[in-house]
């Protein structure tokens, strides 16, 4: 056990999470941030994509990242004091070969999501299910903190990372002011579990899975799985995993040269025939139609 661990006590409370933002402000400090680009695309494997600002925070250790800038893949090794910040819909490839400990924030439209890992103690869960340790304020960022996130991402798409430290130190103090003022609702059992399920659907819609799989996963059954999903979310479980998979495919057509096929793979499809179809279903043209459209768009723009 480190003694970062010992000196935080961590589990899922608000009180503990008090202590790690307390402890990465005060004592730990911010060195660098470094940020995710949406391309160039990592060839061989999925990688991590969310719809949110998401800054992931070394404590201990060191931890091996991968993802886009400067117009290539950057492969860095993190140390205490160093941030990933992966603006939405920027990827990033989290590699798990040294121990370490972080703690990732997560900004939703309506929450914040804080978790907490010790790559020292837990099994392999946490990398498809997310973390064990983990608190979701009821409410998200003010409008100030959204106007932050929004500086933040326009200057991640510069390349300027140094401009983002005295930003993401806002940022934090935003959270931890939004995390000492957060009251939790009595019953949120239902919304932490359909959080667990989301988490679950971002890091792993990349691969052939369905609602029994989940349910299976998460010894839930399928029906209650769909009225979860309904009751706390905008969108319903099938329409969820199909958006993220439709959102990804996007973003290969138009910023990759991978062909159908991989993109096919990379989607969590197990048939080219199945994704092309499920594609002009959801956006009324096929993949290869899209692309044509979306490279005669660039010409154009580039005239």
């Amino acid at each position: 056990m480190s003694e970062t661990e010992n000196l935080l006590k961590m589990d899922s409370s608000k009180e503990a999470f008090i202590r790690l933002l307390e402890h990465v402000i005060n004592e730990l400090k911010v060195h660098k941030v470094f940020s995710s680009e949406s391309t160039p695309f990592k060839r061989n494997g999925p990688v991590s994509v969310t719809n949110e600002h998401r800054f992931d925070i070394v404590i201990s250790g060191v931890k091996h990242m991968t993802f886009a800038a400067g117009g290539t893949i950057k492969d860095i090794m993190m140390e205490p004091g160093d941030v990933h910040y992966a603006p939405p819909n920027n990827w990033k490839w989290p590699v798990w070969d040294s121990f370490h400990e972080m703690s990732s924030i997560l900004f939703g439209p309506d929450y914040i999501r804080l978790t907490y890992i010790n790559y020292n103690k837990y099994t392999e869960y946490f990398k498809t299910h997310g973390a064990l340790i983990y608190y979701i304020t009821s409410n998200g960022v003010d409008q100030a903190g959204q106007k932050i996130l929004s500086a933040m991402q326009l200057i991640a798409q510069t390349g300027k990372d140094s401009e983002l430290n005295n930003l993401f130190m806002i940022m934090l103090r935003l959270t931890l002011d939004c995390l000492i003022k957060d009251e939790p609702c009595i019953n949120n059992r239902s919304r932490e579990t359909w959080h667990k399920l989301v988490n679950y659907l971002n890091n792993n819609f990349y691969y052939p899975i369905n609602r029994a799989h989940v349910a299976a996963e998460f010894g839930l059954s399928p029906s209650y799985i769909s009225r979860l999903f309904k009751r706390e979310g905008n969108t319903g479980f099938n329409e969820t995993l199909r958006n993220l998979r439709m959102e990804y495919a996007i973003r290969l057509l138009s910023d990759s040269d991978m062909n159908i096929k991989e993109i096919t793979e990379q989607c969590g499809y197990l048939s080219d025939t199945f994704f092309i179809a499920a594609f002009k279903n959801h956006y009324g043209v096929s993949p290869g139609q899209f692309r044509k459209q979306s490279l005669q768009s660039r010409k154009v723009y580039a005239l």
